[in-house]
This record gives C-alpha cells, structure tokens and sequence, in this order.
C-alpha cells in the first residue's frame, strides 16, 4: 500500500476526529522490529512512558493517559503506516497551544533508534481542542474586502518586493507604486526582507503606503502591502504594531521558524487581529520534503489555518518548487473547507509564478486563491505595470472562462508575457500527474 492509498482510504476531515483524542497518522519505516512494535514504543515514548519500567506509571496512568495503537497497515517492502490516540487532555490550547501538541506527538519520536524513518503525514483535532483556536480573523472573503475587489470571483493577484534585498525606503516605494498603477491586489515583502538598517520596517512602510495612496487616486484601485513581522517571539507584535502605526493594512510571517504560535499571536491581539495575515512557509522543506522524516505540508497547512492564517504560501504548480499534486490538492481541503468554528483560509500559489501558468494552478488548487509573482512580473519585458497588468488579465481570462492565449489576442501586456515565458495547457500538463 502506497502513502496516496493509505491517505486516500483513511483520511477524515477533521471534525470526524475522535472527541477526546488528538490522533495523528505516521509513516513508519522500522528498524530491526515488526511495525506493530514500532507503533507502540511511539505511543510509549510520546505519552506517559519511557525506555524502561518506572515506579509510577501504573495501569490505571497509562490508561487514562498514555496514547493508543488505533491501526497498524504494513506495506509490502516492510514500511507502513500508523494512527495513534493521544488523550486530549495530556494539551493545554492555551498556553501549550499547538506547541505543546507537535512537541509530544512529533518530537523525540524522530531520534528513536527503533525508527529508520517516520513522517507525521495528518493530524486530527477534536472539537474540544479546537474551540479555544482563532482560526483566519478574515478569510478569502476578508481578503478580497480589504483589497477592494469585495465579491469578485477572479484569483486575487500579488506582488513580491524584487529585488528580494538592498532596496532603500523610496526607490521600494516607487516600485509599489508602479506595481499599483498595474491593478495589483497585494503587494508582499520578500521573506527575506525584515528590517535591514537602510529599510527599515516602519519607514518603508510609510513610504509604501504613501505611494499607494497616490496610485490609488489615479486609478481608483486598493492595493495592499503585506509588512514582514517575522522575528523574534516577543518582539513580533510589537514589530507588527509598528508596522500598523505605519499605515499598514496587511500583516506578513513565516510560520517555519516563527511557528503557529507567532500566528496565533497576531490573529488575537486586539490591534494586529484588524488586517489580514499573509503566512509564508519558507524554510518548510528542511522538514516536510522528506519522504521518510519530518512533518507533512497537510499538518502545517491545518495548524496554519487553526491559529490565524488568513492566506498561507503553498508553492506553485509548474513553478520552480517540488510539488507534489495530490498533497497540494489535499492541503487546499484542509485550509477551505469546514472545520467546526474555524474560518476557511486562502490559498496561495507563490514561486515562478507568470501569467502563462496562472491556468495550471487555478486548475489544481482553484479559482479563490492567491496567485503571487516575482519575476514573473517584475521580468516582463515592457517593465513593471506591465508585468502587474499581465497578470490581472490572466485573472481576468479565468474568471470569463477563456483560455489564457485567446484572451492574450486582444490584450497586449498578456500577449507579450507569453511570448517570453510561453503557456502552460492544464491538460498537457496534469495528465500524467494526477
């Protein structure tokens, strides 16, 4: 049996998780023990137990507290996959938050000499964890409001400040500015881009959104400009503050290094909670591409959503990450569709991102999402605005239902886009991946 299978016959959506139990769902690949065993010494080692017998883990402890094989599936070359019960209330949503969850459930599980790989590929939360969570404060719909295109049905199209680094407060600001005059929804800060002395967070800010606010008034369009908070955990809400007295009215943090926390953070302060949050991902390689090791991009797209991420960075299809189709399409269920008292959460498609493969990515991940160009704005051989305004087109083909090369007859800055990067047919290109 295959992980695809195995997700595919077991996978709940996460209001079927057990009330009482956090369960999670391992690939396991073990060393010198059958596969039932290895289960079970993870269940020992990330509840109540240890290597050996001690004094006062009795019985009755392990049984109100310790963890639970719920099922063993062994494959043919010896790996398999495991769910396992962890009681509930072992977790404090407050202050352990999903921490204190992934600590126990994925934490020394991953030094364990029994184990030659193990991946924590889903976890389920019950209802009674997920209650005291956030969840996105605005959603798609928050989203679309904030960047003045309230009940549109087009992709909402982004920017991402390039160069990454090196940019002083003006010149940034005069390429959001030209940016803007292009129709652009969004305007990002690389995740690079924090607060380097010569662009510093509060001034570029300002400047930003001063010259947003000109575009603006020649054109009649919002555009948003997302300000990096990421940083240190006790410094983050008072960077994003800063950010906010600056005129910012979008919020940006990688949630690799910063953690769900740092999320959660701002979806429930009182003044960043205001503005929508845009979540990168960066760094989310070092432990989800591995096959054999790590955590799944479903579990950190699911606990993204719980505490606050109103739009989460996926990567592309045809871009110039890895992707995995079936796990991207998965995660796009996770953060869209009904989960108890959480709002959805937006996808959103970021890395070699260009108007000819716009078709691709909606046909995977769909029509409400993010769709974020660098280079393939920013590269358009007629200049900036006219990379901003590619993009849009290419939108606005998907929202008419035309196929991008025909709408790019009677549009030039499309038209030109293709010439240089080319077009991406969705049926080409997705009939031997999915």
């Amino acid at each position: 049996m295959s992980l695809r299978e195995f997700t595919e016959e077991s996978h709940m959506m996460p209001e079927e998780a057990s009330e009482g139990y956090i369960v999670g769902t391992y690939y396991l690949k073990p060393a010198g023990v059958r596969a039932r065993r290895a289960a079970e010494e993870i269940a020992i080692e990330c509840s109540t137990g240890t290597w050996t017998r001690v004094k006062y883990e009795t019985l009755q402890l392990r049984e109100k507290y310790g963890a639970k094989v719920l099922s063993v599936m062994e494959t043919e070359n010896g790996e398999a996959f495991s769910r396992i019960a962890y009681p509930v209330l072992n977790y404090d949503p407050y202050y352990g938050s999903v921490e204190g969850v992934i600590t126990g459930i994925a934490g020394n599980v991953f030094d364990m000499a029994i184990l030659d790989g193990v991946k924590l590929i889903d976890i389920e939360l019950p209802k009674s964890f997920v209650k005291d969570f956030p969840g996105p404060q605005h959603g798609p719909e928050g989203f679309r409001k904030a960047a003045g295109i309230p009940g549109s049905k087009r992709p909402i199209i982004g920017s991402i400040i390039k160069p990454n680094l090196g940019l002083d407060p003006k010149t940034l600001a005069q390429l959001c500015y030209e940016l803007a005059l292009g129709g652009i929804d969004l305007i990002k800060d690389d995740e690079d881009l924090i607060n380097p002395p010569y662009c510093g967070l509060a001034d570029r800010t300002n400047a930003v959104y001063e010259a947003l606010d000109k575009a603006k008034q020649e054109t009649g369009k919002t555009t948003l400009y997302a300000v990096n908070v990421t940083g240190r955990p006790d410094k983050i809400l008072e960077m994003a503050e800063k950010a906010m007295e600056a005129g910012t009215k979008c919020l940006m943090i990688d949630v690799a290094w910063a953690m769900y926390s740092s999320i959660r953070a701002l979806a429930e302060d009182p003044t960043t909670s205001k503005v929508p949050l845009h979540v990168h991902r960066a760094g989310h390689g070092a432990y989800t591409r591995s096959p054999q090791f790590g955590l799944s991009e479903l579990v950190v797209s699911k606990l993204s959503r719980l505490c606050g991420a109103d739009q989460l960075h996926m990567g592309t299809v045809a871009g110039k990450f890895v992707e995995n189709i079936h796990e991207k399409q998965k995660c796009v269920d996770v953060l869209t569709k009904k989960w108890y008292n959480i709002k959805p959460a937006m996808p959103n498609a970021s890395a070699a991102m260009h108007p000819g493969n716009v078709e691709v990515n909606v046909a995977i991940m769909g029509q409400n999402i993010s769709l974020v160009a660098g280079g393939g704005i920013h590269g358009h051989p007629d200049g900036v605005t006219a990379g901003a305004k590619a993009m849009i087109q290419a939108a606005e083909a998907i929202e008419k239902g035309v196929p991008t090369p025909e709408y790019a007859k009677d549009h030039k800055e499309l038209s030109r886009a293709l010439e240089k990067w080319g077009y991406i047919n969705p049926m080409e290109y997705l009939k031997d991946k999915v």
